[in-house]
């Protein structure tokens, strides 16, 4: 990075940053129940072999995971003008590339099942302006437009030559055994948004906002289609539209989408120790296109999502700060909530998936947090959060028959939540401060996908960390050693149910165990 200052009444900060990611393998999930395929769909298209769970859930043995690939690089340049004592006006320009190459093994199985290949390249560009106005008095506001915009071309395949119907090869059923397909889509976003805050008392403060964006976006995508099993757009790519296969008829569409999302707080703080506030505000997610259509009937746009969100809560301090206590109440209403599934199609049984408004839904719940020092040395943390969540409508093909299924557990919202940790630091002599710390978290059951399927649903557990350190008193350098999940529990972090094609279910899970050791410099 490089800051300076030009004027005394101008700063200028510029950020250039870049990752590079090249591993021998990519991530690739784990049979959470048996598959079974056809090695040979022409020469043995009768012998079909049934792959087995492994006893360990991190033990994967798949033909198409040796792929992922990822470069990054973004530069961003702030500029910011005191106008006066009063007002400062800010200009955010930014700029980032996205590189990404990926064979994901789908199936979880040394068959090409369902085998994926991905090449994604990607560019934005970002630019803020705003102002803010604070003279010290009852009034601030701040203020604004915002522009973005992303080009994201993206490259896919698939292999499924091995993968059945009815027992027998797709190929009898006269289904492509791959398939390629490009995606070019276009985003432009603009916005315009204000907010103010405004104290009506020395303990009263009211807040308000507005934002309205509009959104417009384009997408084409083509298709090549491949009949012959020995052809692997994972092992061997053939050149896209050369003539090797056989074209899909390219489908495209356009769609803008706009939103008001207004904000209203108003909050209470009759001391330095007690504040009681409230707000309302509402949230967007744009609109789209489903990147995995092919043909124009899957790839009408589906509508942006909206959420409603109500929260009340309290923060307290006490003995003089060494103890922290909140409490948050919150309620949201999501409308055209947006969902992936994923079935089978009802006219060729073949893979499909389905990013739709299929929903919509309430969320409700507490939070509890709790910070204390009892002494100098020690810090301690605990919070608890129950939540209630529940479809109010949802309807999804299932066996491709639409039907309801608002009685499924909403993805990701565990009922009981909660976290424990402490922190234990002291001087070693006169140049080293030494630290030891333990946390555990607990999490109740869980759907990891929207079908929620028992065998991918996750267990309550309770997950927990500890390491110690050595750091200097000027916090330059820390010597670190610890351990991530000391329970070594198996959890599941997400799942995919392709039991309607190509017939299993299976899991990615977080890492078992692990022991690290850091050297740390900061600069």
């Amino acid at each position: 990075g490089l800051y300076f200052t030009p004027r005394d009444d101008l700063e200028i900060d510029i950020i250039l940053e870049g990752k590079i990611e090249r591993p021998d393998t990519s991530r690739n999930p784990t049979l959470v129940t048996p598959a079974a395929g056809i090695p040979d769909p022409v020469g043995d298209p009768g012998t079909i072999v049934t792959f087995p769970v492994p006893s360990r859930p991190y033990d994967v043995n798949v033909n198409a995971g040796g792929l992922s690939d990822a470069t990054t690089f973004g530069a961003s340049v702030t500029a910011t003008w005191q106008v006066s004592d009063a007002l400062e006006i800010e200009t955010i320009s930014s700029y980032r590339e996205f590189s990404f190459d990926l064979n994901l093994d789908t199936d979880g199985t040394p068959l090409p099942l369902l085998d994926v290949l991905l090449d994604q390249d990607q560019w934005q560009f970002t630019q803020e302006i705003r102002a803010t106005y604070d003279a010290g008095g009852p009034l601030a506001f701040v203020g604004g437009v915002y522009y973005f915009h992303d080009d994201d071309l993206t490259f896919s395949g698939v292999d499924n030559g091995s993968a059945a119907l009815f027992g027998f090869p797709v190929t009898l059923f006269g289904l492509p055994t791959s398939s390629l397909a490009d995606t070019d889509q276009t985003t432009d976003s603009v916005a315009v948004f204000g907010d103010a805050t405004w104290q009506l008392t020395d303990a009263i403060s009211l807040g308000a906002g507005l934002r309205y964006t509009f959104e417009e976006k384009q997408s084409t995508r083509r298709f090549e289609y491949f009949f012959d099993p020995d052809v692997s757009v994972i092992q061997d790519l053939p050149p896209f539209l050369s003539g090797a296969g056989v074209a899909g008829t390219p489908i495209s569409g356009e769609a803008d989408f706009e939103a008001f999302t207004p904000r209203v707080s108003i909050s209470y703080e009759p001391n330095d120790r007690v504040l009681v506030y409230g707000a309302v505000a509402r949230g967007f997610k744009s609109g789209g296109f489903d990147g995995r259509a092919n043909n124009d009937f899957s790839f009408q746009p589906f509508d942006p999502e909206f959420v409603w969100s109500y929260e009340t809560g309290i923060k307290t301090s006490w003995a003089g700060g060494r103890v922290i206590a909140n409490a948050t109440y919150f309620y949201n209403d999501f409308t055209d909530l947006q969902v992936t599934s994923f079935g089978a199609d009802p006219v060729t049984n073949t893979f499909v998936s389905l990013f739709t408004n299929a929903a919509a839904a309430t969320v409700q719940g507490v939070e509890f947090e709790l910070m204390a020092l009892p002494t100098d040395h020690l810090t301690l943390n605990a919070s608890l959060g129950y939540m209630d969540g529940a479809y109010d409508r949802f309807e999804t093909l299932v066996g491709g028959v639409a039907t309801d299924v608002s009685d499924r557990p909403l993805v990701n919202t565990p009922e009981w939540s909660g976290s424990v940790s402490a922190t234990w630091e002291a001087p070693i002599g006169d140049q080293l401060i030494g630290v030891a710390h333990l946390d555990a978290a607990y999490r109740s059951e869980t759907a990891n996908e929207v079908s929620a399927s028992p065998e991918l649903m996750q267990d309550a557990y309770w997950l927990s960390n500890g390491f110690v350190a050595l750091r200097d008193a000027d916090e330059r350098w820390e010597l670190r050693a610890g351990v991530r999940n000391i329970g070594d529990e198996a959890i599941q972090v997400q799942g995919f149910n392709l039991a309607a094609f190509p017939g299993l279910q299976d899991a990615f899970y977080a890492a078992p165990r692990t022991w690290d050791v850091r050297v740390i410099y900061r600069y």
